[in-house]
């Protein structure tokens, strides 16, 4: 009877080979020992490897996605140098409130600050009800802006000082207002983001360690700010630091968010995907449209190639739009797109008539309740469809035939291509089934047989 052995393989935790050993009846032997095991009884020697434990997420790199890393890297110096900036803020408003003042007041000191946090609280909760929304589809954008926002207090700090009293109150409620903006911006972004980079089911362990980075940094940057604070006392190289600083934190912010490559489809995302399908019948990947989006790119407008404007689409409106909508025949009209799109999870239409040129027509989308993520994606692909084909053809009438054909014509095109699409969307590396095309509070609709009359179906 001939031995029986079995080869066993051990990994550490980002997929790399520690030891492979072959077990026997009567022994266990070691295959081979990798360039990895030999370092591991003196890990604590190795300062690279011991650092990545510390401050990257457990697995890293497989872990994570791969632009992690470079997003990280400008993160921190952007972090560095917004600790530096955010000191010489500090000391400004102090000497707004009155420190080093002999004839300032405690008490008018505590209300101003009183008065500076109410307002920031209501804005905070004022912002997270209008931008909610779009926080996730448009993490990128709001990533950016968090950090203009911040920008723009630490401004406000630096001229309270030299304001009168009566208007540095109102100074320091709009640069609270603007850190509360900050607030809201950056903690839904960076949740989103949050998500794209954990690879591994890992959310937890890589926020836990993206504040160890922000912790190390910021001591970091408190030092060579405390530093620069007890040297720099004019006005006039208080103001040229703080500008390069500032200068600094935005650009490396930009190229943080623009080494990004989202996986989710957007507005903006699957406006290039789909143009660039329509006209090669190829599918981009994350990486490729990452480098092509715009970071402040409208995102009801719809683009072609070369980024010309073909229009304006927004999604998840009001039924009543369509059924307010009258001409001579406007009740026929408004029948006939219902039953075009009887099968759909959507409703498109021309919601305004044209004026002048076809990249001024407004397309509108309602969405059925129930509706999947595909179904969003595939009415704002027929609404970029529609799109070219309005650019190609001229503007057109909203009540007119000829719209109502090229509604219907643009509807078998999307029902053919679209399954081809969502294939390879997803051989690409998108990631279909994640809603990103409603970025505010939306409509749903749902179409049932009406049981009533003739005279109680009427549209009023």
């Amino acid at each position: 009877m001939s031995r029986r052995e079995e080869l066993v393989i051990e990994e550490d935790e980002a997929g790399r080979v520690c030891h492979r050993y072959i077990c026997s009846e009567s022994s266990v032997d070691i295959l081979d020992e990798t360039s990895w095991s030999k370092l591991d009884h003196g890990l604590y020697k190795n300062i690279t490897k011991t650092l990545s434990n510390i401050f990257m997420p457990a697995g890293y790199p497989n872990s994570v996605s791969s632009d992690y890393f470079e997003y990280q890297l400008y993160d921190s110096f952007q972090a560095f140098s917004s600790t530096i900036a955010g000191l010489l803020a500090s000391r400004a408003v102090l000497e707004g409130v009155g420190v080093g003042d002999a004839s300032a007041s405690a008490t008018h000191a505590l209300l101003l600050t009183i008065t500076q946090d109410a307002v920031s609280r209501l804005a905070t909760i004022l912002f997270a009800w209008r931008i909610g929304t779009a926080l996730e589809p448009e993490a990128k954008r709001y990533r950016l802006l968090a950090d203009i926002f911040n920008d723009g207090a630490m401004i406000l700090d630096c001229l309270s000082p030299a304001l009168p009293k009566h208007v540095r109150l109102f100074s320091l409620c709009v640069s609270g207002s603007l850190r509360a903006l900050c607030g809201v911006a950056a903690g839904g972004a960076k949740a989103a983001l949050s998500v794209h980079f954990a690879r591994a089911n890992n959310i937890g362990d890589l926020n836990a360690k993206d504040s160890s980075q922000e912790t190390v940094i910021g001591l970091l940057g408190m030092l060579a700010g405390s530093f620069v604070v007890s040297r720099v006392t004019t006005q006039a190289a208080t103001w040229s630091l703080l500008l390069l600083l500032l200068a600094v934190h935005l650009s490396t912010n930009y190229l943080a968010v623009r080494a990004i490559a989202m996986s989710s489809l957007n507005r903006q995302r699957a406006n290039i995907v789909y143009s660039h399908f329509r006209a090669t019948s190829k599918v981009q990947s994350p990486a490729q449209v990452a480098k092509m989006e715009r970071i402040f790119a409208p995102g009801s407008s719809l683009y072609g190639s070369g980024r010309v404007r073909l229009g304006f689409c927004e999604i998840g409106v009001r039924i009543n739009r369509l059924l307010r909508m009258r001409s001579t025949n406007g009740l026929q009209w408004t029948q006939h797109i219902m039953q075009t799109f009887a099968g759909e999870k959507y409703i498109l239409w021309f919601s305004t008539p044209a004026q002048g040129p076809s990249a001024n027509q407004v397309y509108s989308i309602c969405l059925e309740k129930g509706s999947a993520a595909s179904d969003h994606l595939k009415a704002w692909v027929h609404a970029i469809e529609l799109a070219h084909t309005v650019s190609e053809t001229g503007p057109l009438q909203v009540h007119s035939d000829g719209a109502l054909k090229l509604l219907e014509q643009t509807h078998r095109v999307v029902n053919d291509t679209f399954p081809t699409l969502l294939q390879e969307l997803t051989q690409a590396g998108w990631d279909v089934e994640k809603p990103a095309l409603l970025t505010r509070p939306n409509f749903m609709i749902s179409r049932t047989v009406w049981p009533g009359n003739a005279e109680e179906k009427k549209l009023k």
